[in-house]
């Protein structure tokens, strides 16, 4: 089990940083026009081409701006990939790991939230927000990350003689 926990919070670890490169989510107007963004765009920010759809709109932004809580959730995420490759030094780098993987997946959900409300009183229910897979999958491996860094630290210092 200790060697599996220290595998698998490695991979975890890698997979979360990994989908802050892929498309979280979308935004869509009346179904015609779709915006993809992804975590790193979130984060710093998306220039964004409009369309022509027939409609004359005078607030578009040329750029999105970035969300320096995502940037956050990115280091973080970071931080907890590192920590997950130096477990076996001590068992500070498995603390770490997890409250690192805790705190980036705090703050993602907290950006969904902001972002499902951003959108909604901006736009009343013109446009809508969809997160894509790769949001859930980066939210589950943030959980599993945490979950197999404690666990980590937990099993450090245990010889097989003390579990009989």
């Amino acid at each position: 089990m200790k060697l599996f926990s220290k595998i698998a919070v490695k991979i975890t670890a890698l997979v979360a940083v990994i989908m802050f490169f892929l498309p979280l989510c979308s935004v869509s107007c009346s179904n015609m026009m779709e915006i993809e963004f992804t975590g790193i765009e979130l984060a710093v920010g998306k220039a964004v081409d409009m369309p022509d759809i027939g409609i004359d709109i005078d607030e578009i932004p040329e750029k999105i701006e970035g969300s320096p809580l995502v940037l956050a959730a990115i280091i973080l995420a970071g931080i907890a990939l590192v920590c997950a490759l130096l477990l076996g030094i001590s068992r500070i780098f498995g603390i770490l790991t997890g409250l690192s993987s805790i705190a980036s997946l705090a703050i993602m959900i907290i950006v969904m939230i902001g972002i499902d409300k951003k959108v909604a009183d901006e736009t009343g229910m013109l446009a809508t927000v969809d997160f894509h897979i790769s949001y859930y999958i980066l939210l589950i491996s943030l959980v599993a990350t945490a979950v197999m860094g404690f666990i980590s630290v937990a099993l450090r210092d245990k010889t097989y003689k003390q579990y009989f």
